[in-house]
């Protein structure tokens, strides 16, 4: 697969871009899938979405999904980093958001975990499925 940064050096894209890990947080969830998909592009204002799925989540539900719709990407292309946190005053009430940072050849995501009230939790490591 080609690198990201040959294909557009850090400058903002519209391309799609799925990344996916592993994910285990505490006791809710244990070697499960985690996928990063920013489906307009790796730019600022774009969407980010993340799924994973929980194996038993607070609610004693298990095999329960999370999806996270983070509808503000703020991206500095130079440092290869993003936020993705929800502002406040929105319609989405999200308890998790993310910040991350690409490697230089964009083939891995390292994706940092917080909660609502902004304590840092568990940072996981994805790989570049695919662009678009």
């Amino acid at each position: 697969m080609t690198a990201i940064e040959a294909t557009y050096g850090w400058e903002p894209t519209t391309f799609s871009a799925v990344y996916h890990g592993k994910f285990s947080y505490a006791h809710y969830a244990k070697d499960e899938n985690i996928w990063a998909v920013f489906p307009a592009g790796l730019r600022t204002g774009a969407p980010f979405y993340v799924m994973a799925t929980f194996t038993k989540n607070a609610q004693g539900i298990e095999n329960a999904p999370y999806q996270g719709l983070k509808p503000k990407l703020i991206v500095n292309h130079q440092d290869r980093t993003f936020s993705a946190k929800v502002e406040p005053g929105s319609s989405v009430d999200q308890y998790y958001w993310f910040e991350g940072t690409w490697s230089s050849d964009g083939q891995t995501l390292e994706l940092q975990m917080y909660n609502k009230p902004g304590d840092k939790l568990d940072k996981y490591t994805l790989q570049l499925q695919g662009t678009a």
